[in-house]
Formats: structure tokens, C-alpha cells, sequence
């Protein structure tokens, strides 16, 4: 019990000491970079938080594990009889609080208050229909009392998205009015009418569900609704559970990197392991993102790559370093 409280006052004191530095500069970067109506830093925090999560993860294990290695407790504790799995089962419990945490209440109140175009209309259980544009292609919701357009790029980048009163579709051109509109990186803003030049000509696509902005809970609610959108549902539903295991993963990532060797070696592991997560977080993103336009063709378990990538490559450094 006493070492019990001991990790765990370590874990949390390097765990919100990084929490509040990466905030305190993204606020400032924020504050220095946004114009308009919305540069509430504070709505925009869940989301932030969010988003930095797996990072924070990885930045504390590395500071955890580095605090017991320099003080020689890592070797005390292995001297008593408990091997790494033992020590690292305290801050693994703390991070699978934290992780269902983002999963039911950091990711949705990011979503609900950062993006004030959520708060107009839910995006469950709509319809939805797909048409190229010159540069990608545009799903658009055919029923109000809203109307969504969300537009996306040939690499599966989001474009723009919209929300507008009325939505018709004049020559080969999509034209929605009284739109609230957002850009990536940039803050929403209200403009009379958006005009997207569609490739072909109506009917268009139909298309499933999209689960563009669902958090966990809205799209588990939204596939009871709606059978027609299960497999977008699906893809949305793995990708929440899989950001979730990969943050798992980097409790026992970090530790590995820093077992063994000189301090060269640890500060070239460290720096070297954060490159990695931060490749990992783009790849899961991107394959998220891909994952939109190939609707029924694309197999949900590649969504799961950096979850085993990063399992694969923790279970190998533990094992060549025999430290288990």
C-alpha cells in the first residue's frame, strides 16, 4: 500500500504539472493566433485536452519511469521482488481511468462546446448523400430542419463544413444559405450563402450515416437508430476503442525505451519515442479519414495498426532487454 500511494502521487504530480504546461502554451498559442467572435480559449480546452491526451500519456511515463531510474527506486522495487509488470500496474489503473474519461466526458464536451455548430442540430440518425466536386467530393444531409454540408478533399482531408436554413441545388451547384461555415484552424463565421460546383449532375450518391463528429455514446445511439449506417457507425465505434488501447499501449512504451543503457541512450530513446507516437497519432488519423470515402470496402481492423504496432514494438524492447 505504501508504494501504492507513493507511484501514485508520483504518477499524478508529473502527470498534471505536463497537463497544465501543454495547455497553458496551447492557450497562449491560440490567444496570439485567433480572430473573430469564437476565441473562447477555455470552450476550446476539453478538446485540447483531448487531443493531447495520448502525448501527456507518454510525457509523464517517461518522467515517472525516469524519476524511479534516477533515484535508484526502479531498482529497490525489483530487488523486493516486483518485476516492471508490478510496478507499472499502478499507473496503468490511473490511465484506464483516464482514458474512459476521454472516451465519455472530454471527447464529447470537446466536441459539443468547441464546435458551436454541434450545438445548433445532432448529427444522429440523419441521411446523408455524396457527390464529387472538382477537388474531392461533398457528403450533404437532403432533409432540414438544418442542412449539413461537409466537404472533403481528394486525400481525405476535411475542406469545409457548413450549416445552413436552406439548401438547394441550382444548375451543378450546391448552394446553401444562411450558413454558419467552418474551416480547419479557423474559427466559425456566419455568411449569407456557400456555393460548392458539383462534377455530376444530380441524383446523386446515396450515402450512409456519417459519423463525422459523433463522439462514443452519440454513435452507439445513432447505429440503434439507424441500421442503413452500420458500417460507418462501425468505423467511428473502433475508432474511439482503439485511440483508447493505443494510449494503454504507451503506459508500458515508455518504460521500455528507457530500459537499459546510458543516459545518451535514454534522452535518443525518449526523443525518438515521442517522433513515434506523434507518427502513430497522424497514421491512426489518416487512416480514420480514409476510411470515409471507401465506406463498405474498407476493413475497420486497420484502424487497430497503431495499437499493435506499438504493442509489437514495447513487447520486443522488453524482451531483448530481458528486463521482464
Amino acid at each position: 500500500m505504501i508504494f501504492f500511494r507513493y507511484l501514485t502521487r508520483l504518477f499524478w504530480t508529473r502527470f498534471f504539472s505536463i497537463q497544465l504546461g501543454a495547455l497553458f502554451m496551447v492557450g497562449i498559442f491560440e490567444w496570439l493566433t485567433l480572430t473573430g467572435p469564437y476565441t473562447n480559449i477555455l470552450v476550446k480546452m476539453p478538446f485540447t485536452a483531448h487531443k493531447l491526451l495520448p502525448f501527456i500519456i507518454f510525457i509523464t511515463m517517461i518522467g515517472w519511469t525516469w524519476s524511479l531510474m534516477a533515484r535508484n527506486e526502479w531498482n529497490a522495487l525489483s530487488s523486493i521482488g516486483r518485476s516492471p509488470w508490478h510496478i507499472l500496474r499502478t499507473p496503468l489503473m490511473w490511465v484506464v481511468l483516464l482514458g474512459l474519461m476521454d472516451l465519455w466526458v472530454i471527447a464529447p464536451m470537446g466536441q459539443k462546446f468547441f464546435n458551436p455548430l454541434q450545438q445548433k442540430i445532432s448529427l444522429i440518425s440523419r441521411t446523408w448523400q455524396k457527390g464529387l466536386t472538382k477537388n474531392g467530393y461533398v457528403f450533404f444531409t437532403p432533409d432540414g430542419p438544418m442542412y449539413h454540408v461537409v466537404e472533403m478533399r481528394n486525400n481525405s482531408m476535411l475542406h469545409h463544413h457548413s450549416i445552413g436554413k436552406k439548401l438547394h441545388i441550382q444548375g451543378n451547384d450546391l448552394v446553401c444559405t444562411d450558413v454558419w461555415s467552418m474551416s480547419p484552424h479557423r474559427c466559425p463565421e456566419k455568411l449569407p450563402l456557400t456555393r460548392i460546383t458539383l462534377s455530376n449532375p444530380p441524383p446523386l450518391e446515396g450515402s450512409d450515416d456519417h459519423p463525422f463528429g459523433l463522439s462514443l455514446a452519440d454513435a452507439y445511439l445513432a447505429m440503434d437508430k439507424n441500421q442503413e449506417g452500420l458500417v460507418l457507425l462501425s468505423a467511428r465505434i473502433h475508432y474511439w476503442y482503439s485511440h483508447f488501447f493505443w494510449s494503454l499501449s504507451l503506459v508500458f512504451l515508455a518504460p521500455s525505451l528507457l530500459m537499459g543503457g546510458d543516459r545518451r541512450t535514454k534522452i535518443f530513446g525518449t526523443i525518438f519515442g515521442l517522433l513515434g507516437v506523434l507518427t502513430m497519432y497522424l497514421v491512426k488519423e489518416w487512416l480514420y479519414a480514409f476510411s470515409i470515402p471507401l465506406t463498405h470496402s474498407w476493413p475497420v481492423f486497420l484502424l487497430w495498426l497503431p495499437f499493435f504496432i506499438t504493442a509489437g514494438l514495447t513487447w520486443a524492447l522488453f524482451f531483448e532487454k530481458r528486463e521482464l
